[in-house]
């Protein structure tokens, strides 16, 4: 990130926000900032999806943004075309030598015979078909040109030793839908694209600080429910249709015990909670801290970049889109983004959590030391004398167990753990009456008691 932005301006450090003297007010602007640019980072994902700004434009304009899902649909059918007896050699080889007189009595002659044992075996040839759709839904109808990626990919599965289906006949899968309401709301129309324009209302009762208030937890909300999305949509390639293609089926085609597998580490995830600090030394109230739009859009550029070139890089290992097999480019790609907009949707939620962080981690400082239940329980403890009338004031429950004309034997009390780890005891403290003139309680202390 540093080598990034340090050739876009000097002089200055980029530093984790943490690091950086700022004011109470720079967290909200964090806050916002994140915000934000995690909804850039994610509209870069879903254009190479296919959601890119035309499309948006088209649903802001044409569609209420408060019933807008992004839909994926997906079935699975498997049918048996052939059914045949094959044989197959036996791996181990039977060497056995002949030996044949000639003319010459001192002479024979030596041949190797080598002999293998074959076997006949059953196979079922299956035609696995997967078809899946990602189209955009308005009040669950369908919208025109709707459709972002649709593709139908089929796989002969050769089966040995047994007649049972791969997978079932038909199997059409419940939608896998993510509203985009909270999404649409936030962007303005800004040239030929949009900007997030997200704020934080400080004015509101419902705000408490950077990260609790009600603008940012709608925003973590919505960033949850876009990462479980993509997780159940990649699911479908690496769980179910990976599962039907297991290497326990023997099949004319590849292996695919790891289809499916990419790695998204190497794409840039631009949502990072970062603060720039003046080498000069100019000071947090005269200077903004927040990075400007110019370091955003170099950032979300890097991110652009490592996208389109691990895109590049699929052909590499997967077969084209055009080649009918289920594992495809197609779909490498769209697993590709799907885990690349579940790390920008986490990325989010531990940047907001870091403001919060920062915030608990300085109130810890000037306090001198965490505050637990206890301490507050002994602060309370503080005012009984004011509370309480001196009778009744609570005391520990603690007394002494004698004989008659005897020192203590020992004491009774109640007590409960203490402590963080609650490796220490407490007496427990009790509100008493005191009778005067009462009959003394007696009891045996003996082996029996």
């Amino acid at each position: 990130v540093r080598s990034l932005l340090d050739s876009a301006k000097s002089p200055r450090f980029i530093l984790s926000a943490s690091d950086v003297e700022h004011q109470y007010q720079d967290k909200f602007s964090l806050a916002e900032f994140i915000t934000n640019t995690a909804i850039a980072a994610t509209s870069n994902a879903l254009d190479r999806l296919g959601v890119g700004p035309s499309v948006l434009q088209k649903l802001k304009a044409d569609s209420d943004p408060n019933h807008v899902k992004l839909r994926f649909s997906s079935n699975e059918t498997c049918s048996l075309i052939e059914k045949k007896v094959v044989e197959i050699a036996d791996s181990v080889k039977h060497e056995t030598y002949e030996t044949t007189a000639t003319g010459d009595p001192q002479k024979v002659e030596e041949k190797k015979i080598t002999t293998r044992a074959v076997r006949e075996v059953t196979e079922y040839h299956w035609s696995y078909n997967v078809s899946y759709g990602l189209l955009l839904v308005h009040d669950d109808v369908d919208l025109d040109d709707a459709v972002i990626q649709s593709r139908k990919g089929t796989e002969i599965i050769v089966v040995t030793g047994s007649e049972r289906a791969p997978c079932p006949p038909q199997h059409v899968h419940p939608h896998r839908d993510v509203d985009l309401n909270w999404y649409l709301q936030q962007l303005h129309t800004s040239g030929e694209g949009f900007q997030s324009q997200f704020s934080i209302d400080r004015d509101a009762s419902s705000c408490k600080t950077p990260r609790r208030n009600d603008d940012v937890q709608k925003a973590v909300e919505a960033f949850e429910e876009l990462r479980q999305w993509t997780w159940r949509v990649s699911s479908f390639f690496h769980d179910t249709v990976a599962s039907r293609l297991r290497s326990q089926y023997h099949h004319q085609s590849r292996e695919y015990g790891s289809s499916f597998s990419v790695d998204d580490s190497i794409i840039f995830v631009p949502v990072l909670p970062l603060f720039q600090h003046d080498i000069n030394g100019s000071s947090s109230e005269s200077s903004d801290p927040l990075l400007s739009s110019a370091d955003v859009n170099v950032l979300l550029t890097e991110q652009l970049r490592t996208i389109d070139s691990t895109i590049s890089t699929l052909s590499e290992k997967f077969p084209s889109e055009d080649d009918g097999s289920i594992a495809s480019t197609a779909e490498a790609r769209l697993v590709l983004l799907m885990k690349h907009v579940a790390s920008i949707s986490s990325s989010f939620v531990q940047g907001v959590n870091h403001v919060e962080g920062m915030l608990r981690s300085q109130l810890v400082s000037a306090v001198g030391r965490e505050i637990d239940s206890r301490d507050f329980g002994d602060f309370v403890k503080s005012f009984y004398p004011k509370l309480f009338r001196p009778e009744y004031v609570p005391e520990p429950f603690v007394y002494a167990v004698r004989r008659p004309d005897h020192y203590p034997d020992g004491a009774i009390s109640i007590e409960s753990t203490s402590g963080v780890d609650g490796d220490g005891f407490e007496t427990v403290l009790t509100s008493t009456r005191k009778i005067e003139g009462g009959a003394a309680m007696r009891m045996p202390i003996n082996s029996a008691t």
